[in-house]
C-alpha cells in the first residue's frame, strides 16, 4: 500500500492469487453415501453442506502434506 493507503500493482496481485488461483471454492453434490471429492491446496477449510430438508450444516478440516486421501468431516448445525 502507498503511504495514502491506496494498493499498489502488487498488492492487486497478490489480492488476486489469494482470492482467486489460491482461495478453493467447490460446489457439487455428494453421493448416496454422503462422499465428495475435492482437490484442494493446503489449508484449513470450512464446509457447508444443505442436506434434504434444507438445513445447512458446517464441518472444519485441515489439509497438509501427510493428510490421508480420504476424510471424514464431522458436520454440525
Amino acid at each position: 500500500l502507498t503511504k495514502e493507503m491506496r494498493p499498489k500493482p502488487a498488492y492487486r496481485e497478490l489480492k488476486r492469487l489469494i482470492r482467486g488461483a489460491w482461495w478453493s471454492r467447490v460446489d457439487g453434490m455428494a453421493t448416496a453415501d454422503g462422499r465428495f471429492k475435492l482437490r484442494g491446496h493446503h489449508g484449513k477449510y470450512l464446509v457447508r453442506v444443505r442436506d434434504a430438508t434444507g438445513q445447512t450444516l458446517v464441518g472444519e478440516f485441515t489439509l497438509a502434506r501427510d493428510t490421508p486421501a480420504e476424510l471424514v468431516v464431522k458436520l454440525h448445525p
